[in-house]
């Protein structure tokens, strides 16, 4: 039987990048502001981006495999992801990923997909 992946410490953990245009100063002309995986595991337990189930709409689609490659685009009411993957023996590992935020995540609603 296969121990289950402990995962990297939270310090060691890929941040989740959104890009989100000019930053606050100038000089800053790809601002990357970084969601690690503590926030999100707090967020979670928040239930910050909780969704009655009616409203559930979840698409994924693996856009690109190559060996031990992949690239995947996941929706949610809240946002677009796209992971990088590794596979690593027999399991696939999201090694980074680049989020969108969608618009009216920021009014506390989900927006539609």
């Amino acid at each position: 039987m296969e121990k289950p992946w402990p995962g990297p410490p939270p310090e060691a953990a890929p941040a989740k990048r959104a890009v989100v245009g000019e930053g606050p100063n100038g000089r800053e002309v790809f601002p990357l502001p970084r969601m690690r995986a503590d926030k999100l595991i707090q967020l979670t337990a928040d239930g910050a981006l909780k969704t009655p189930r009616e409203k559930w709409c979840r698409s994924v689609k693996i856009l690109d495999v190559i060996g031990t490659a992949a690239v995947v685009r996941v929706e949610t009411p809240w946002f677009v992801d796209y992971f990088h993957l590794g596979r690593f023996g027999t399991r696939w590992l999201i090694v980074n990923a680049l989020w969108w935020l969608k618009q009216a995540t920021a009014a506390k609603e989900p927006a539609a997909c």
